[in-house]
């Protein structure tokens, strides 16, 4: 029988205190940033629940003819969504995008390029970008379509990552990157982002073989992730 313990939480600086002992003492056993759309809050990118939130609106404004509370109105039958709960929208992401751009794929991607075109790197990435740079925790995995890191490395670090954009690109991940990493696991902005259900409930082998070789060697800080990815979760 395998024993699980329970999650224990620690203070803010008792983790840096905890990261800088592992930075020093263990090198060989480095930590990889994993980012969800939370981490691009400061950098004006809506977070996966608002959106969701803002889809229900423009659907309520568009396919309710009774004048009914958006409360009343969106249910799980009115959606054809199992199970949802309106309290509850950001779990329901990917079935809300799909019920929103269902009728038009290129409208959903020209949103989401028009929503992060204009986001710049807040200061938390700029911090991000250095440690990337100038240490051996080099990798970030994230399922954001932006540029963020890509673009923080750029600007405040002058360095140049290998951004993997695709699953096509995943073959060239190696487990002891020499420079910075960017996994974007659901794709590149430009590259078709994965954001319906069948999309992101399953990875594919290239991913899975790619983020393996990761896992094994770097310990995962989470930071601004929902865990509403199937696939990665």
């Amino acid at each position: 029988m395998i024993r699980r313990m329970a999650a224990k939480k620690i203070t803010i600086q008792g983790f840096l205190d905890e990261f800088l002992r592992r930075h020093e003492q263990m090198p060989d056993r480095p930590f990889c940033w994993l980012l969800g759309s939370g981490a691009s809050v400061q950098s004006g990118i809506p977070t996966g629940g608002k959106l969701a939130y803002q889809w229900l609106e423009e659907l309520h404004k568009m396919e309710d003819f009774e004048n009914r509370s958006i409360e009343d109105w969106a249910t799980a039958e009115c959606l054809e969504i199992s199970g949802f709960d309106y309290r509850n929208a950001a779990g329901f992401y990917p079935w809300i995008y799909r019920r929103r751009f269902q009728n038009s794929p290129e409208q959903g991607y020209a949103f989401l390029e028009h929503t992060m075109g204009g986001a710049e790197p807040s200061i938390g990435y700029s911090f991000l970008a250095q440690i990337m740079a100038n240490s051996n925790h080099k990798v970030a995995v994230t399922t954001n379509f932006d540029n963020l890191v890509a673009d923080a490395l750029s600007i405040y670090a002058s360095a140049f990552p290998l951004v993997c954009g695709h699953e096509s690109l995943a073959g060239f991940i190696r487990s002891q990157p020499r420079r910075p990493l960017v996994a974007k696991i659901h794709r590149d902005l430009l590259l078709e982002p994965k954001n319906n259900p069948e999309d992101i409930a399953e990875m594919s082998e290239e991913w899975e073989n790619a983020l393996k070789r990761i896992f094994e060697g770097y310990t995962p800080i989470i930071i601004g992730y929902g865990g509403n990815d199937g696939s990665l979760m």
